[in-house]
């Protein structure tokens, strides 16, 4: 049986069909037997086409402009904090 820590690494290969056949039903059984799994896994469906739909429309000019004013005014000061010590 698969565990869910097991099922959520494997969700994108069972989302672009690349996951093995014996693998994609003991994860189709724990879905079954696991609604938290379930639930996150439509979740992630959906917020995967969310984000596709929304890379197809353009930003509205203004919005381009103010993030490339952000970031050209973020870069000049140098970033701001330090994020390479993480």
């Amino acid at each position: 049986m698969v565990e869910c820590r097991r099922a959520i690494d494997l969700l994108v290969d069972y989302i672009d069909g690349s996951i093995a056949p014996t693998e994609r039903e003991h994860l189709l059984k724990h879905f079954a037997d696991c609604p938290p799994c379930l639930e996150f896994l439509e979740s992630y469906k959906r917020t995967s086409q969310l984000c596709k739909q929304t890379l197809l429309r353009e930003a509205p000019k203004e919005v381009g402009e103010r993030l490339t004013t952000f970031l050209r005014g973020h870069c000049r000061r140098g970033g701001g904090k330090d994020h390479g010590s993480r």
